[in-house]
């Protein structure tokens, strides 16, 4: 389940062009690094790419993950603004989230 995320570290892999790198840190598979374009250099971008390559529950560490933010910023994200501007976070990804923030 998902611990921590920590980034971004920008580097460049040219003049023009730049890569974004999020460490994540989870229970299961402890830290790892996860590389994203800047059209997808979002907290939330890098934890729907590393949990779903991994097959594992999305809207769950994605819950989570707002619940991490939450406690250490003290300031709640706003879910729907995160889901619009966020290409990886489809509608069937904002679904689950929201059932899962009803259970809890």
């Amino acid at each position: 389940m998902f611990q921590s995320i920590s980034g971004p570290k920008i580097s460049s892999k040219s003049i023009i062009e730049y890569e974004y790198t999020y460490n994540i840190v989870d229970t299961d598979f402890g830290a790892i690094n996860v590389v994203m374009p800047p059209n997808e250099a979002r907290y939330s971008s890098a934890i729907i790419r590393v949990y779903s390559e991994r097959k594992l529950n999305v809207a769950a560490n994605l819950v989570a993950y707002f619940q991490w933010y939450n406690k250490n910023y003290r300031y709640p994200l706003d879910i729907p603004m995160v889901a619009k501007n966020d290409p990886l976070f489809t509608p069937e990804i904002y679904s689950a989230v929201q059932k899962y923030l009803a259970l809890i």
